[in-house]
């Protein structure tokens, strides 16, 4: 009989105490789902690689939880107050974090920045490859006699996609590699800091602007740039320059101009993913043209719409 009783006395500690549960179960706990959505269509198991996870309490950083790739998560055994869980995907040794002490650095103080990349061969000072596709999310919720709670984090785009096809009217003027150099891109985020688009969440940008270099070598004579960057705001849009070795082949093109041109509004845009020609005659005048169809415009040497 005493035999008895203690077992039915383990089963009903069990069966009450959610402690003794694991991550995984479903009994009790915040329980944070993650979803990325592009054009309507879940592409979470397709565009999400890897997540990282950091949670703020009142504002101030608690941990980081364990790293993985699972897209339902459990938080347990959380003290009452306020909490925040922003998440970065997709980050690697090209996505720079700043360095957080647990119950000291605040939530103001959390901000990603691209790392430097090697130079390339034609740009003397610091130049930045193309950096990690990243995504973010930012959820807050508050922990008291409540702890089963279950929660949505929508992962938002937060990089940009530019996709430049490059051809000469006449005959490329030389051999050898080329390097297209956008200046004016941003680098760095100010990650506890958001503003809401279409119920979506993305980090304040910084006021830094770097210099982004991609280089390639021709193909039929032509030329394929895809750069990879963070997301351009309305007010920082690209320009664009060609180069062979150190020597400019066209002018600066200022792509703001063709974007409001265009109506393409980056600050509303929720993936970023831009497709341009540049048409280049023998005096390194640019025609600029969507990719596939649309408005053309003219660049003359120094950046001036000629038409």
């Amino acid at each position: 009989m005493r035999r008895r009783l203690l077992i039915l006395g383990l089963l009903a500690t069990l069966l009450t105490n959610c402690s003794l549960h694991d991550e995984s179960d479903e009994c009790c706990g915040i329980r944070i789902h993650f979803d990325y959505f592009e054009t309507g269509q879940d592409l979470f198991s397709k565009e999400i690689r890897s997540m990282r996870h950091f949670l703020f309490r009142d504002n101030v950083f608690t941990k980081e939880l364990a790293s993985r790739y699972d897209r339902d998560i459990v938080l347990m055994d959380l003290d009452d107050g306020d909490y925040r869980l922003i998440t970065i995907a997709n980050s690697t040794s090209k996505t720079w974090l700043n360095e957080m002490q647990e119950h000291v650095t605040t939530l103001d103080e959390f901000w990603l920045r691209v790392n430097t990349l090697p130079e390339t061969r034609t740009v003397s000072d610091e130049t930045y490859g193309n950096s990690d596709e990243l995504c973010y999310g930012n959820v807050t919720f508050s922990v008291d006699e409540v702890v089963d709670q279950q929660i949505t984090s929508v992962l938002s785009n937060i990089h940009c996609h530019l996709h430049v096809f490059v051809y000469w009217k006449k005959q490329l003027p030389y051999g050898g590699q080329y390097t297209l150099r956008a200046y004016n891109v941003p680098s760095a985020y100010q990650l506890g800091d958001t503003y809401n688009l279409t119920d979506l969440k993305y980090p304040q940008m910084m006021d830094t602007l770097v210099v982004h270099g991609k280089s390639e070598y021709p193909v039929n004579f032509e030329l394929e740039f895809e750069m990879v960057t963070l997301r351009y705001t309305n007010d920082n849009i690209p320009v664009l320059q060609l180069y062979h070795d150190d020597e400019p082949i066209t002018g600066q093109v200022d792509l703001k101009r063709a974007f409001d041109w265009w109506g393409w509004h980056p600050g509303t845009t929720l993936v970023q993913n831009y497709w341009l020609q540049m048409e280049i005659d023998e005096e390194g005048t640019v025609r600029l043209n969507r990719w596939g169809s649309g408005k053309v415009l003219d660049w003359i040497n120094g950046g001036t719409i000629a038409g």
